[in-house]
Order: C-alpha cells, then structure tokens, then sequence
C-alpha cells in the first residue's frame, strides 16, 4: 500500500521525471556508440575492398570495370573520430581516401 501511496502521490512526479530523463540520455547515449561502431565498420570494409581493388589492378594490369572507391565514406563520418585518433591516424586515413579518389578519378 506504501508503494501504491507513493507512486500516486504529488512527490513520485520528480522521480517520474527523473527517471525518465535519465532513461533518455541513457538511449541517447547508447544510440550516438551504435552509430559511431557502424561508421567504424563501414570505413573499415570500405578500406579493405579499395585495397583489394588495387590488388586486383596490379595482378591483373587491367583497370576495366573496377572501382576501386565506389563510396567515399570518410567524409561522411570522420567527425565520429576526431576525439578518439591522433592528428597522425586521421591525416593517413584521409590520405588514403584522396588518394583512392585521385586514382578512381584517373581511371575514368
């Protein structure tokens, strides 16, 4: 009954609120990690399938229908790691990705 008491009562009304805020930021929270994980993996992938564009490019010494960058991703999400590499790690990946895009576009 205490509980029933308190729940209905005028000072649960904060720890409604609370609790709900707290639930939010934690969603948010959560949901912001998912999406920088998701970055992370698609710019991985998108790295591994240029690389192996390349190597397809020099075994072969045909460059006819491959893309080696179809999607250049790290424009789109490198705001995600700015906190977490080095001014080293970022201007090498970024390397990597104008580089890829120059040779795509001299491919052309």
């Amino acid at each position: 009954m205490f509980i029933l008491n308190w729940i209905v009562g005028s000072d649960s009304a904060g720890v409604f609120t609370a609790l709900s805020v707290a639930v939010a930021i934690a969603i948010y929270f959560c949901e912001k990690r998912r999406i920088k994980r998701d970055a992370a993996r698609i710019i991985f992938l998108e790295i591994e399938s240029a690389e192996f564009a390349v190597d397809q490019i020099l075994r072969s010494k045909s460059v006819s229908a491959i893309n080696i960058l179809p999607i250049n991703t790290w424009n789109k999400y490198a705001h995600y790691f700015v906190g977490n590499l080095d001014s080293n790690e970022l201007r090498a990946i970024k390397s990597f990705f104008v580089t890829c895009s120059f040779a795509e576009e001299e491919l052309r």
